[in-house]
Parts: structure tokens; C-alpha cells; sequence
């Protein structure tokens, strides 16, 4: 991106699914990419169980 330093994280086609059971599976994240450069803020938006915090989780190692 113009204007910022350095890229220091790129994601690129993150999908993320939880298995429900019975069959059943739910997709929270659907080939999100994401990419930041040094200086930049990133902030995550969106309605209530869109997938922000699993996005998050994601981003942070803490989900797979």
C-alpha cells in the first residue's frame, strides 16, 4: 500500500470451519486475506457473528 513501510503480515485465502456435529459443519472465516504494513492500524468490522473474533483468533495463532 502507498504511503506505509514494510508488509509484516500477509494471509491470503484463510477459511476457517467448525464442525458442528451430526454432519453438520460452519464456515466462520471464507477465503479472507489480509494483508498489513508496518505504520498501518488494521481494525476488523462487522455484525455480531460475522467472524471477527475467530478472524482474530486466527491472526493470533490461537485458532489453526
Amino acid at each position: 500500500m502507498k504511503g506505509y513501510g514494510e508488509e509484516i503480515l500477509r494471509m491470503e485465502d484463510i477459511v476457517k470451519t467448525f464442525d458442528l456435529g451430526g454432519g453438520k459443519k460452519l464456515t466462520a472465516s471464507d477465503h479472507v486475506t489480509i494483508s498489513l504494513h508496518k505504520g498501518e492500524t488494521l481494525g476488523i468490522v462487522g455484525e455480531s457473528g460475522s467472524g471477527k473474533s475467530t478472524l482474530a483468533k486466527i491472526l493470533t495463532r490461537l485458532y489453526t
